[in-house]
């Protein structure tokens, strides 16, 4: 049944005649979870408006919803024009190396560098999020030797600051048998993992946007 969809309108308030241009259209189920969407506005050159529209759909046994609405830089968005990494921050775009990022010792195979496709069809990403002709990015390939429950971590040095931190990153989770990705926080103090966000299953061939809110304690990883 077909459940509506939601249009994001871009209307340039600098001309004489305003014409409300699409910029982003969802069409149809999206799954019961909250997603993350980052527009880039490029036209934007002065005064704009942003407009949404939700149009029902066929019934009335679905819903459409929006929540924390931004609308201001979107420096996270472009490509990153090098990799950072110091004593309380890491900024990686995995083109050329890991940039800090170590494979751990504590687990069953490690993350592979990628450009272009994954080599197993239906599944994996097309190309990387945000540079496809030459980007790479990071990914775990699950067919044999790989078994069931084999774990592939990637892990920071250990970070300093204090207060609170966000983590921004793409994920891309397709496949029939796709397992679980977690974010976990460890401290030099204790050996306890803090798991600050997972998702599991087939999330749809498509790159997803997704941050993750968390306070710094002590020296962490």
């Amino acid at each position: 049944m077909d459940m509506g969809n939601l249009t994001i309108y871009f209307t340039d308030m600098t001309i004489t005649q305003p014409v409300d241009s699409p910029l982003y259209t969802f069409v149809g189920e999206q799954g019961e979870d909250w997603k993350q969407v980052f527009v880039e506005l490029d036209q934007a050159s002065g005064p704009f408006v942003i407009k949404l529209e939700a149009t029902i759909g066929e019934g009335y046994k679905s819903d459409i919803a929006i929540d924390d609405l931004i609308v201001g830089e979107c420096a996270t968005l472009v490509p990153l024009a090098k990799s950072m990494f110091n004593e309380d921050a890491i900024q990686c775009s995995f083109d050329n190396d890991l940039c800090g990022f170590t494979q751990s010792s504590e687990d069953q195979f490690n993350w592979t560098l990628r450009q272009g496709q994954t080599p197993t069809i239906n599944t994996g990403p097309n190309c990387d999020p945000i540079d496809c002709d030459h980007g790479q990015y990071l990914y775990i390939e699950t067919s044999l030797p790989r078994r069931y429950n084999d774990k592939a971590r990637l892990e920071t040095p250990y970070l300093g600051g204090s207060g609170k931190r966000c983590l921004s990153f793409y994920y891309h989770m397709y496949g029939y048998t796709t397992g679980t990705l977690k974010v976990k926080q460890h401290t030099n103090v204790t050996d306890v993992e803090l798991i600050l966000w997972e998702a599991s299953g087939n999330q749809g061939d498509d790159w997803h946007r997704q941050s993750v809110r968390y306070r710094a304690l002590n020296l962490y990883k």
